[in-house]
């Protein structure tokens, strides 16, 4: 028992300091992206911010589609401090940049093509020199993640960013253009490199491909390369597809209501991935008959900032577009309200993914990318079909929904279900969802009340006729 609360005591002491680190990186780094974002959309054309969610599109998926869970599989890996199974992670890293990079310039002209935007060839091009550059990045990147000390990569990367959009702003007063975007990607890229190398933990890196080192990370990180697939399918797969459906200046309205709308996800992604998923998996080697105990005690924790955060955010949606955003962008308003209500479900299903992760369980991550992939794309296109852009980002809501179903199945089947914390949760939600609809889309509560009395009036009539 002793032991014990000496394991719980050091993990909860570990993780209140990672989580202060990685709130004070996570918000300086929204803080920076705001502002920019303020300031860039008043400087630059809204079609602009449009090609970028193209291009970003098309690089995230690479890299997810590519993605055997390096960075996952040092954090959980029992051997993940050794040197061999480190320079290994390093060398099949940077392979994986350079093949990156390759395949990015290759498909540049045919999505320029499928888009009839001829711009986007050189913009991919260039763009996808940052996969390159990242490779090259010190592995200690993910050490430091195992063992929860962010001190030194929250300073890297508030730091890179911040220079990366001074010269982003600077360039596009300058020259009003699109590539203001792409060379500030470029920078930030080279920036976090140079970084990473001379201010983190220091580590010699050497290129090795140790055979068992591999198959391990191999074996590891099989179900999360498929599920970083959907990941992208299911994400920033889902802007590609919409770009195909709608105007360039309607993907840019969407893509500032998803922006702000992943604030509070993004925010919540880092302490799951950088606090919980860590811990649960030090939890998961040491003491796994502690693992639903302390994954609870979290979720109690973590699932406060969402409910506060989405529900703000739906509520204030209108106001808060109108006093960010020029006239111009008031459409972003409704879909940002449908967005945060999606995320109230979805962050349940990314603890319940990152929980099954730090059990080893890769294959159930999988299914639940899965699923919500295929349901995302499957409301999406049918939401469009029947109500057009807002029937499309509704969509999503009932698409979250469904896919947390299947997250909370999964975690039953596993026997780490949150039980009256998650009842809690999803009844004050449920509420939040309902006073949301009244407020951003009172017509379809007047649409209800009109109907229903239609036809109490035609019952009337029948009945004294």
């Amino acid at each position: 028992m002793a032991f014990i609360s000496r394991l719980v005591q050091k993990t909860t002491s570990t993780s209140a300091k990672a989580a202060l680190w990685t709130l004070f990186g996570f918000g300086s780094s929204k803080v920076i992206q705001l502002l920019s974002n303020l300031v860039l959309t008043r400087i630059l054309f809204p079609e602009a911010f449009g090609l970028m969610v193209i291009v970003n599109s098309v690089l995230i998926g690479l890299a997810l589609f590519s993605d055997i869970g390096i960075k996952p599989a040092i954090v959980q890996h029992p051997r993940g401090t050794e040197t061999t199974f480190l320079n290994t992670a390093w060398t099949v890293q940077v392979i994986r940049g350079f093949i990156l990079f390759v395949v990015a310039c290759l498909i540049a002209y045919p999505m320029a093509v499928f888009y009839k935007q001829p711009i986007l060839t050189g913009l991919i091009c260039v763009c996808a020199t940052t996969a390159f550059i990242h490779g090259f990045n010190s592995i200690t990147l993910a050490l430091v993640e195992r063992d929860m000390d962010l001190k030194r990569m929250t300073i890297v990367t508030t730091a890179t960013q911040f220079l990366s959009v001074a010269i982003m702003i600077a360039l596009a007063f300058m020259y009003k253009s699109v590539w203001a975007l792409v060379v500030g990607n470029v920078v930030g890229a080279v920036l976090a490199l140079i970084m990473s190398h001379l201010y983190l933990k220091p580590h010699k890196h050497k290129l090795m491909l140790h055979a068992q080192s591999w198959q391990e990370m191999k074996h590891f990180g099989r179900w999360i390369m498929a599920a970083t697939f959907f990941t992208y399918l299911g994400g920033h797969g889902m802007k590609m597809v919409e770009a195909g459906f709608v105007s360039l200046e309607t993907v840019a309205f969407l893509q500032i209501a998803t922006t702000l709308a992943m604030v509070i996800r993004e925010v919540m992604g880092a302490l799951q991935s950088k606090i919980l998923f860590p811990s649960l998996s030090r939890i998961h080697r040491e003491s796994p008959e502690l693992f639903t105990l302390i994954f609870r005690r979290y979720a109690i924790k973590l699932l406060v900032v969402p409910l506060l955060g989405y529900s703000l955010l739906t509520l204030l949606s209108t106001p808060l577009i109108t006093f960010l955003y020029d006239e111009r962008y008031n459409p972003s308003k409704h879909y940002l309200a449908l967005y945060a209500l999606a995320g109230l479900f979805s962050v349940l299903t990314s603890m319940y993914e990152n929980a099954l992760l730090a059990k080893g369980c890769s294959k159930d991550s999988f299914r639940i990318t899965l699923s919500n992939a295929v349901l995302q794309i499957s409301a999406l296109v049918l939401g469009f079909w029947l109500a057009d852009v807002i029937g499309m980002v509704t969509g999503a809501v009932v698409a979250s929904f469904c896919s947390y179903c299947v997250a909370a199945y999964l975690a039953l089947q596993r026997k780490i279900l949150l039980g009256r914390i998650e009842v809690v949760y999803l009844a004050l939600a449920f509420i939040v969802v309902l006073i949301s609809i009244a407020i951003n889309f009172p017509s379809v509560f007047v649409g209800q009340i009109d109907s229903l009395a239609e036809f109490h009036h035609e019952l009337e009539w029948k009945n004294n006729g």
